[in-house]
């Protein structure tokens, strides 16, 4: 990897870890696995400071924390896309979790009890098949694991929304668990477009 591909998270992950290194005695193994562990640490901390400090400036940190919540915990058990490029991955990021929730905050979108229901069901429902699919694709047990672990988070939610007696919290819900689905689907595309090329 040429140094002008490698993020500035990298490039900070890789002066510590050589740092560290030298001061423990560290085998190259040791020593990657330490860079990889702090390019990551960094590039989710600069992406949720990115993320807050923006919310903060806009007054919805409390949107946006629904709304990461709700994806995050969907996020667990979907194993949706996740974008090569930090960058990319940091202004998909403020897109989805914060002008998205800007947007329903700012123009008042709120999303009915019986709406949210169907709509979650909904998901559920996509969700089980989605699981079959990757069933059949492959003999894992553990994959028949995620399939039950991705129908009880969302039945979770979607029972948790339901008490809700909030709209807007609804609506929010909603909008990261949209978020986890889609993205779910853009990573099964990207693996086809793999497999067609080996």
């Amino acid at each position: 990897m040429s140094e002008e591909s490698i993020s500035l998270e990298e490039k900070v992950s890789k002066t510590i870890s050589k740092r560290i290194g030298r001061q423990l005695q560290l085998s190259e193994i040791d020593l990657a696995k330490m860079e990889y562990g702090l390019a990551v640490l960094l590039v989710i901390s600069s992406k949720i400071f990115f993320i807050y400090c923006l919310a903060g400036c806009l007054h919805i940190i409390l949107p946006v924390l629904t709304t990461h919540l709700a994806f995050t915990l969907m996020r667990r058990t979907t194993k949706s896309f996740h974008a090569r490029d930090s960058n990319v991955c940091t202004v998909l990021s403020l897109f989805f979790f914060v002008l998205l929730p800007y947007l329903v905050t700012t123009f008042a979108v709120d999303v009915t009890r019986a709406s949210f229901v169907i709509c979650s069901l909904m998901i559920c429902l996509i969700l089980w098949f989605k699981g079959i699919v990757i069933a059949q694709k492959s003999a894992k047990s553990s994959l028949l694991n995620g399939k039950s672990q991705m129908i009880v988070v969302s039945l979770f939610l979607t029972i948790f929304g339901g008490i809700q007696s909030s709209n807007r919290i609804r609506t929010l819900l909603l909008l990261g668990m949209m978020i986890s689905t889609l993205l779910m689907f853009v990573q099964k595309r990207k693996d086809e477009e793999n497999v067609k090329k080996n």
